[in-house]
């Protein structure tokens, strides 16, 4: 498995931040990277309502080395051969082996939003 994380992604982390009129901004601050497989699943026909909006549901999934630190409020960011795509993080699981963990898989859905990335 360790040759197949061959691909580089990124996570966010959220943070809301006051502006000068009392008003709250979301931004994501890049929180670490690392190595992934990435297995890209079939686009549904359903969709999917985040943060008020409608947005076609585009299903990735990451494995990653086993870490503790992550979380579902993060976004991943990933270059593929289209560009730059910003994912949600649906659910974190951790892949066991019978001696040890090793690895975890990300299942995120694309996040159609603009966001402020800093």
């Amino acid at each position: 498995m360790i040759g197949q994380l061959d691909r580089v992604i990124y996570f966010y982390q959220r943070d809301d931040v006051r502006d000068d009129f009392g008003g709250l901004s979301e931004q994501f601050i890049e929180y670490s990277r690392c190595f992934a497989n990435v297995s890209k699943k079939p686009v549904s026909d359903d969709n999917t309502e985040i943060s008020g909006k409608q947005t076609a549901e585009r299903n990735i999934n990451f494995i990653i080395r086993y870490r503790t630190d992550l979380n579902e409020d993060m976004i991943v960011k990933f270059d593929d051969e289209l560009g730059t795509k910003y994912y949600k993080i649906l659910s974190i699981n951790e892949m066991t082996s019978k001696r040890r963990r090793g690895f975890i898989e990300i299942e995120a859905v694309k996040y159609d939003l603009d966001i402020n990335i800093i």
